[in-house]
């Protein structure tokens, strides 16, 4: 990502954004940067990803007035007097942060120096039930009234589909949360089955084009052959939603549940967390995540994000929640859920946590910090520092150095003469990729034994190195041990070269193993190789353009599991290709770049070049390849996208097809001619710049 002069706005992931501040930093241009507003502001106490909120937070807190020894409550307000320009920021920086669910906001407040805004106001009243024997219960036990059952008790024991029935009824929409994938499938089913769901009205769907059952239907059944589940749902006006799904099946799903052709949506609770689907009444079927188990139910935190899509805005004056009883939960379990309190966020830099390792290499790393002085300015602006007693923030504070700077992974180095903290090329190099400090050592002896002895003429090895050590992924075992044992030439040699343990997979695949919780720091090197070398198999049949149907028929994987390892791996190999390159080592750097965009885009080496143009996906490209167009010089030449719309037209049948195969030749033909006339303006200003 390029940030100019007419950069605005900048909407991306806590990842993304701690590493654009990271070379903000590192070029002395934090000056570019004058507002940051993060969105749920909770997440600085996430297990997995609140470090990096909390270290991006600390650092721009400590870059505007830490250093300095300027007051820390400047932060946040209008800088009158100009102090802050003399750190890079032009104007000041304004943090604003907002949660719904935050409770020690005072806390948070305090940390940040900000004013503190707080209110109630819902813009659609929420109400909560509880379901018990069929009667609706609010918070404290009273029962507010009966449900008339609509289905026989064998068909609907727990209401849910009474309780959906009565709402898509009135003309509206319902999200029922499930706990687990194979869960929301039956539980779409049942429904579809037993639901009598009326297309919703134009004025209720936000004025998106609306289109019938059948078609979504017709659309899903060609996304996914093999899986008519799905189809026959949406033929019900119901559907499914899970991680499972392929991106085109989600988007089908979604567009269909906004703009009214589905009304009753069965979803996990990732749907609450990264989608903005919300309803007339949420039911949670089940109040957990994952299988019915005590560590398993729901957080209160989980349940306020969840209950919160009740409700639509501009078109609902209410919603409500509905927690349903007989699904492996205790009623006194559910009535406390929905009492408690959300609990209070804490420092994600914590020596148990192990966010202190980066929060102090990054500071280090961009040349931030230096001298101990600095080490004690930066550490006071923490969350950790807000929370904690001093005694425990110096002992996490020298653990961390201590470990940085260790000789045998040492990423940080102590220069007693000039008496300052230096980084070391690993240090600079875990810092432009983004890798975690503790997984830098696993990756760098990975590419050490790579650039020792690289099997190029198989895809294979570097598939297997773009795919992360720590991917999740979970192989079939009993596969795996098939498709090792049949592989010949230079991917048996691939295979041997990452150190995959034959007789491990055996173990594994004949169930003689040690039960693991799937935590990477918990796995065997042998459970690792193994699942990444799963991993890798499957992206490389990605990038040979098998057909996804038949990649998920051969590894027994879920189409969108398959997107979503190679959307992860593209990040990844963007990420080692940054290492490489800070690392100088520049052969491998070189490899990995390039292969990253075959990555990104799943295609052969020949089609790389058209996927460069807009709206160019690897089927088009095939398309175009196939009909002798193969580059975007050939493409420019066109004289009009007569062509083109021919092109892509082939295989695709109906109106609406026709009219989005013109639109997207018109893209097409436009990002190729702007392609073609970057690369000559680049070569004019080549050749003048050689004359002169």
């Amino acid at each position: 990502m390029t940030i100019g002069p007419n950069t605005g706005i900048i909407v991306c992931t806590i990842e993304k954004a701690n590493i654009l501040v990271n070379r903000l930093l590192a070029a002395q241009a934090l000056d570019t940067l004058s507002c940051l507003v993060v969105d749920e502001l909770h997440m600085v106490g996430d297990q997995e990803r609140g470090y990096q909120l909390e270290l991006l937070l600390t650092k721009l807190m400590y870059t505007a007035v830490g250093s300095d020894n300027l007051p820390l409550d400047t932060l946040g307000h209008q800088d009158l007097h100009g102090s802050l320009a003399q750190r890079g920021l032009r104007d000041g920086l304004q943090i604003v942060g907002m949660s719904a669910t935050l409770p020690n906001l005072d806390v948070v407040a305090r940390w940040l120096r900000a004013s503190l805004y707080q209110t109630t106001f819902r813009p659609i009243v929420l109400k909560q039930y509880i379901m018990v024997d069929g009667m609706l219960e609010v918070e404290g036990g009273e029962t507010v009234r009966h449900v008339a059952r609509l289905f026989p008790k064998e068909e609907d024991p727990d209401f849910c589909a009474t309780l959906a029935q009565e709402i898509v009824s009135q003309g509206h929409s319902v999200v029922v949360f499930c706990g687990t994938k194979k869960a929301c499938e039956t539980v779409a089913l049942k429904l579809a089955r037993l639901l009598k769901v009326p297309q919703r009205a134009r004025s209720d769907c936000g004025g998106m084009e609306q289109r019938s059952r059948t078609d979504v239907a017709a659309l899903l059944g060609q996304l996914s052959a093999s899986d008519t589940c799905l189809a026959e749902c949406v033929r019900g006006g119901v559907a499914f939603h899970h991680s499972a799904l392929s991106s085109e099946e989600r988007q089908a799903v979604e567009g269909a549940f906004r703009a009214g052709s589905i009304s009753v949506l069965a979803a996990t609770s990732t749907l609450a967390a990264g989608v903005n689907l919300p309803a007339r009444r949420v039911i949670f079927k089940q109040a957990y995540q994952g299988l019915p188990r005590p560590e398993n139910l729901l957080t209160p935190t989980q349940y306020r994000q969840m209950a919160g899509r009740a409700g639509r805005a501009g078109v609902d004056a209410e919603g409500d929640s509905i927690l349903l009883t007989g699904t492996g939960v205790t009623l006194h379990s559910l009535r406390a859920l929905v009492r408690a309190p959300v609990s209070p966020i804490a420092s994600c830099l914590t020596e148990d946590r192990k966010g202190m390792k980066r929060a102090m290499l990054e500071v280090v790393a961009t040349g931030v910090v230096t001298e101990p002085s600095d080490v004690q300015q930066y550490i006071r602006c923490t969350l950790l520092a807000h929370m904690n007693s001093s005694k425990i923030v110096a002992a996490t504070t020298v653990a961390a150095l201590q470990w940085l700077g260790r000789e045998d992974h040492a990423f940080v180095t102590w220069d007693r003469y000039h008496q300052v903290y230096r980084p070391s090329p690993l240090g600079c190099a875990a810092l432009v990729s983004g890798f975690p400090p503790e997984r830098c050592m696993a990756i760098h002896a990975d590419l050490q034994r790579a650039r020792e002895c690289i099997v190029l003429p198989s895809d294979l090895h570097l598939t297997f190195l773009c795919v992360s050590p720590t991917d999740d992924l979970i192989p079939d075992w009993r596969r795996l041990l098939q498709l090792v044992n049949s592989l010949q030439g230079a991917d048996a040699n691939v295979a041997s070269h990452v150190g995959l343990n034959l007789g491990a997979i055996m173990a594994r695949a004949h169930g003689y193993h040690q039960r693991s919780s799937g935590k990477p720091e918990e796995m065997t090197d042998s459970e690792r190789v193994g699942r990444r070398f799963w991993a890798a198999l499957i992206l490389r049949d990605v990038l040979a353009e098998v057909d996804l149907q038949e990649i998920s028929r051969k590894f027994g994987a879920a189409q969108g599991a398959i997107q979503g390892l190679q959307e992860r791996s593209s990040r990844f190999a963007s990420m080692l290709a940054a290492f490489c390159e800070r690392l100088q080592w520049q052969d491998l750097e070189m490899l990995v770049s390039k292969f990253q965009a075959r990555v990104l885009q799943g295609v052969r080496p020949e089609l790389l070049a058209l996927t460069e143009i807009p709206f160019v996906r690897n089927y088009t490209a095939r398309k175009l390849y196939s009909a002798g167009l193969r580059s975007p010089d050939s493409i420019a030449a066109l004289e009009d996208e007569t062509l083109l719309i021919e092109i892509l037209a082939r295989g695709s049948t109906g109106s609406a097809s026709a009219l989005q195969s013109k639109r997207a030749a018109r893209e097409i033909l436009l990002g190729a001619r702007n392609i073609v006339s970057a690369k000559r303006r680049g070569v004019l200003v080549s050749l003048a710049v050689d004359s002169l």
